[in-house]
């Protein structure tokens, strides 16, 4: 039973209260309209409550469309070159949320990340867990990976060999957990109906799902002084 469940955008939301926020790969493919109209954006969640928030990405026509349609800093750069990045000075957080699964050179990523840390910056990664109860079962009943796979997906991570890469990429981690789902307040929406249904099967999820096969992993960390990248 999962007694106490982490929810990946609530916990992300609340660390970045009050800090100045860096936030690569935001906009969350195509889905941004619709999280936006929802209001389960994690971008505009976090521009609420951050002292400042620049989101980069390298969707240029998405960067142009959200800048035409919210408030905002928004910058168009490649995190594997964050090096040339248009972005100037350090962050109190830097938010890699559900990003390191989809590069093909993860390494780059946390190497130019340091550019833009000072000595207390915390960096949040997020990635999904591949020992998901949902994946487990999809494949005890033969269901092949690429039916259900990301395509956009070219890694997985467990936790400890995310621990090891991180170690390895001169990172030390400072909290390393699962996250059940995505936001408690998902269900804010709906009728009373729809809520309280949703709440059951959220409790039932709960009281079968074992700790370690929770959809993702949720790691804090911030780079190792004088370690080498």
């Amino acid at each position: 039973m999962i007694s106490n469940p982490l929810y990946r955008q609530d916990e992300i939301v609340r660390l970045c209260t009050g800090k100045t926020v860096l936030h690569l790969g935001f906009i969350l493919h195509d889905q941004w309209r619709e999280r936006l109209a929802q209001g389960n954006w994690l971008h505009a969640r976090i521009l609420k409550v951050a002292k400042r928030a620049i989101g980069l990405d390298f969707l240029a026509s998405e960067v142009q469309a959200i800048r035409e349609s919210t408030d905002g800093e928004y910058v168009v750069g490649d995190c594997l070159d964050l090096d040339n990045a248009p972005v100037q000075g350090t962050f109190d957080m830097i938010v890699c949320g559900e990003l390191i699964e989809h590069l093909e050179n993860p390494r780059a990523l946390l190497d130019g990340i340091r550019r833009f840390c000072h000595a207390e910056t915390q960096v949040i990664l997020t990635t999904p867990n591949p020992w998901d109860r949902k994946w487990i079962q999809k494949t005890h009943i033969g269901v092949a990976e690429g039916e259900w796979l990301n395509p956009q997906h070219v890694f997985w991570f467990s936790m400890q060999t995310l621990k090891n890469f991180l170690e390895r990429c001169g990172y030390e981690t400072t909290r390393a957990t699962r996250y059940f789902e995505e936001s408690k307040g998902l269900d804010a929406g709906m009728s009373a109906a729809g809520r309280l249904h949703w709440r059951v099967k959220r409790l039932a999820r709960q009281l079968v799902t074992p700790a370690d096969c929770q959809p993702g992993l949720f790691f804090v960390v911030h780079p190792r002084a004088n370690a080498e990248s």
